[in-house]
């Protein structure tokens, strides 16, 4: 009431609506997971409804904005000293210090040195974050050896960063360049499954990966998903030579009939596809 009269009682809600989770009776570390979760969602929406009020953005006024996630920290503080934090619990609270370091410090400061620093550290948090909760989500479900494991944890955070490119204010180019490098790991882990559905779930991503980069202008991505996709195909057609017995002189004709094929082709249709290969480098050389 006394540093922010006007919106006292939303203030009020809030802060009584987080601290409530400190009351609920239980030591489960995936529901205290859920309560930080839903606790914090709480905080930050009424943080973003409250950050564009003008007679909120006094000293005073960011004060009372605080209060709702004091009990977030208590409850927080709570779980790590009491009892043993899991993996998920810690990616939620890393998940929750990305929030705070990439969208509700920066609004607090107009210097472009503190806000380009928050953002890196939030680069770094969110992928703390996808990996302790993939990792978590792969060891329980067991999948951990499956081509599913890498999914879990690489496309979240893949669209984390595309999400966080967009919307940056000092280093998207980052964010970009660590999408792309996330696109390229996670196929690159695939790979190494050494099967051919693995071989086969890098090439779909290689591919979406190219198609995004052609939506989005972006090269990082285009370079990454291309590079992808033509070794995962390589892979997949020798995995696929190997489990399937073939004569030496069926396949040597087979190779021999598809390079008098495409030889023919190139023959035919070489300044068509000189003048596409260019227009295509110079469109690339614009993007991003």
């Amino acid at each position: 009431s006394v540093l922010a009269r006007k919106y006292a009682s939303q203030l009020l809600l809030a802060g009584c609506g987080v601290s409530a989770a400190l009351l609920v009776p239980t030591r489960d570390p995936l529901f205290v997971a859920g309560l930080v979760a839903a606790a914090g969602a709480i905080a930050y929406v009424k943080e973003r409804g409250f950050s564009s009020i003008v007679e909120l953005k006094t000293r005073e006024a960011v004060v009372a904005r605080i209060v709702p996630f004091l009990a977030l920290v208590m409850l927080i503080g709570r779980q790590c000293a009491l009892y043993r934090p899991t993996e998920l619990f810690a990616g939620v609270v890393f998940a929750m210090t990305t929030v705070a370091l990439f969208d509700i410090l920066p609004r607090f400061t107009k210097e472009k040195g503190c806000v380009g620093a928050c953002e890196f550290f939030s680069l770094i948090t969110c992928a703390s974050s996808a990996l302790l909760i993939g990792d978590g989500i792969t060891r329980g479900f067991s999948l951990t050896h499956t081509v599913v494991a890498p999914l879990v944890i690489g496309v979240p955070l893949m669209v984390a960063y595309a999400v966080m490119a967009r919307n940056a204010r000092e280093v998207k180019g980052l964010f970009s360049a660590a999408s792309a490098a996330t696109l390229f790991a996670t196929g690159g882990a695939e790979l190494l499954g050494g099967s051919v559905g693995h071989g086969l779930i890098a090439l779909v991503i290689g591919i979406l990966g190219v198609a995004y980069a052609c939506i989005k202008e972006q090269k990082g991505t285009l370079v990454a998903g291309a590079s992808l996709s033509l070794v995962s195909l390589t892979r997949v057609i020798a995995m696929a030579m190997t489990s399937i017995t073939v004569s030496p002189w069926i396949l040597l004709g087979a190779i021999g009939v598809g390079t008098i094929l495409g030889a023919s082709y190139l023959e035919r249709n070489f300044v068509k596809l000189r003048e596409v290969v260019t227009s295509a480098r110079k469109q690339v050389a614009q993007w991003n």
